[in-house]
């Protein structure tokens, strides 16, 4: 199973690369962002994200959003991580605004495509949302053509092409799981079944686990449907930022264990 190391592998360095600004799965599973109570709101210098959010007009219409919705993910990006609760508040309660998804997806689609980190951070954003109205969007991205592959690797981070946008389709997976919804699981359940990506369809199956807090049953589940070469992955070892280097190679050794055992 050398490919299963490979992925492993190429998951935790894409994640370490990428996710510095961004937030990753864990094992505690999120309830659905609300939007707190106006009067929660502490005042001071670091909750300028949510002070914008609760500034914004409900009428704006999307054109007169964007400007504002760059401001907002540029507080975003220079929040610190003991910021992160104040941070996922401020993006729920921007997700109850009538036309935000659609600010969101317009400044997302007036990005270069070389712009991979900032359309990576833009997707966590959208994904964190978890408004029903991004996931015909994220399906669009998961599902656009990929470049082609190639051994060049670019000198900034020392991927290909191809591998830094998948790295960014990762995380429009992400944002689909985020949904929790039967639409977002069927979403799921497609991509693991049809996807090129052989990378892009394990980010799914892991997905489609973790937002169902892994349960014995889906994964009984997912063993029944998924083509021979992917079974695999249903229990693959998660990597998070909790999860120690000696831990982990503790479960890949073990996972490996049992895969050569089905052998």
């Amino acid at each position: 199973m050398g490919d299963l190391r490979i992925l492993i592998a190429l998951t935790i360095l894409t994640s370490w690369a990428i996710s510095s600004c961004t937030w990753q799965q864990t094992k505690v599973a999120m309830p659905k962002a609300k939007s707190p109570p106006i009067q929660t709101v502490p005042k001071g210098p670091d909750n300028q994200a949510m002070v914008r959010v609760r500034s914004l007009d409900p009428d704006a219409s999307i054109q007169d959003l964007q400007m504002s919705i760059l401001n907002i993910v540029t507080d975003v990006k220079a929040a610190r991580p003991s910021d992160k609760p104040m941070i996922l508040e401020a993006i729920g309660a921007l997700a109850e605004h009538p036309n935000a998804a659609e600010a969101l997806q317009a400044q997302y689609q007036a990005m270069p495509s070389r712009a991979t980190r900032d359309r990576h951070f833009m997707l966590a954003i959208v994904g964190q949302m978890r408004s029903d109205k991004n996931l015909q969007f994220l399906e669009q991205i998961v599902w656009a053509p990929l470049p082609a592959h190639s051994e060049r690797a670019d000198q900034a981070d020392g991927l290909s092409e191809r591998r830094q946008e998948e790295v960014v389709r990762m995380k429009a997976i992400h944002g689909i799981g985020f949904l929790r919804s039967p639409e977002a699981y069927s979403a799921l359940r497609k991509i693991m079944m049809e996807h090129e990506s052989a990378f892009l369809r394990t980010i799914a199956i892991d997905t489609y686990l973790w937002n169902q807090q892994d349960s014995p049953k889906i994964a009984a589940e997912l063993r029944q449907v998924l083509p021979a070469e992917y079974r695999d992955y249903v229990d693959i070892p998660r990597f998070t930022k909790e999860t120690s280097p000696i831990e982990l190679q503790h479960q890949i050794d073990v996972r490996q264990g049992k895969s050569r055992d089905r052998e």
